[in-house]
């Protein structure tokens, strides 16, 4: 399995632990972000010890092999592709805070988590009823029920 984040979680209860468990588990990560590379940058400059865990990154505005926005399922194609091995798009868990992000994942033929923003409206949560499952927070994600490898006892 590969895992794509489909957002910046930087502020996300936590996702800390769950990138230093894909991580230790060799789990290959990249990000796919709506946003400009320009703008990816100035948001994460601060934290390169955090994304420097991740393969690789696709800024979905400054990225040309990105042909449409979310909800089309460019990013999350193009971000697949550039894992080594070819893995298929059946083979990818998107975690993704958005309506427009969990329809571009599940059209791309992946699964996705969804972790609604609790600041936004309850219709817009209620949009993302399809994502493959809906979290209230990465501090409840339970890998084991992807296949992925459970945290380890503490």
């Amino acid at each position: 399995n590969n895992i794509i984040f489909g957002n910046i979680f930087i502020n996300f209860l936590g996702v800390e632990d769950l990138l230093e468990h894909f991580h230790q588990q060799k789990i290959p990560m990249a990000v796919a972000t709506s946003c400009s590379e320009k703008s990816f940058l100035l948001k994460t400059d601060h934290l390169k010890d955090i994304f420097s865990v991740f393969h690789h990154v696709v800024t979905g505005s400054s990225d040309q092999e990105v042909k449409d926005g979310k909800p089309a399922p460019d990013i999350f194609k193009v971000c697949a592709s550039r894992f080594p091995g070819n893995p298929t798009n059946s083979e990818f868990l998107v975690f993704d805070n958005s309506p427009n992000g969990v329809t571009a994942a599940l059209a791309a033929g992946m699964q996705v988590v969804m972790i609604p923003d609790p600041i936004l409206s309850l219709w817009y949560n209620m949009s993302c009823a399809n994502a493959t499952y809906v979290l209230n927070s990465l501090e409840d994600f339970r890998p084991e029920m992807f296949s992925l490898p459970a945290y380890s006892a503490i």
